[in-house]
């Protein structure tokens, strides 16, 4: 099971912080919080990484009340691959910064860092919170992604999408 209470609480969070951050927000700077600063996802363990930025967040946050998601709050969840991203900054332009070079939302926005092994075409990934804003622009940058690196997890043939609508947490577009 990988929406587990824990990934529910670490969503919940990861909207309560973002949207929390003063209006207009700008896609290249308002998620990347000085006090969640975090290193490359080159380093040896990533969901040690991630793990650390989720820490802190709460712990900045101090907010006992967060309850586990029942929402997506209008935004969605974007999949990055760090294994297959090939750097070329085509994502971070079309995006308009809000990922980077590598494809990396944020440390704002991260939900969780989820390793596994196995046949799928992609192992290890970052899922990440993308507010409502930023759909469209985090859409073409998804679109014009030519190794695949980052997408919406909706989109991705995984097994967590069945445990997501399960818990309400899949994507509707509004209508």
């Amino acid at each position: 099971m990988l929406v587990t209470n824990e990934f529910r609480v670490s969503l919940a969070e990861a909207i309560a912080w973002c949207t929390r951050i003063p209006k207009p927000w700008n896609p290249k700077t308002s998620f990347r919080s000085s006090n969640l600063a975090y290193a490359e996802l080159d380093i040896a363990s990533r969901v040690e990484l991630v793990n650390k930025v989720i820490e802190a967040r709460r712990f900045f946050l101090n907010d006992r009340s967060i309850m586990p998601a029942q929402s997506l709050a209008g935004g969605r969840l974007l999949v990055t691959y760090p294994d297959i991203n090939m750097r070329n900054g085509m994502e971070e332009t079309e995006s308009e910064g809000f990922v980077n070079y590598a494809n990396v939302p944020g440390w704002d926005t991260w939900v969780t860092f989820i390793e596994e092994s196995g046949t799928r075409k992609h192992y290890s990934f970052l899922l990440s919170w993308v507010p409502a804003e930023f759909l469209e622009i985090v859409d073409v940058a998804t679109d014009m992604s030519p190794e695949e690196s980052i997408d919406w997890i909706d989109r991705v043939d995984h097994p967590i999408n069945q445990e997501l609508e399960q818990c309400g947490l899949s994507y509707q577009p509004r209508g």
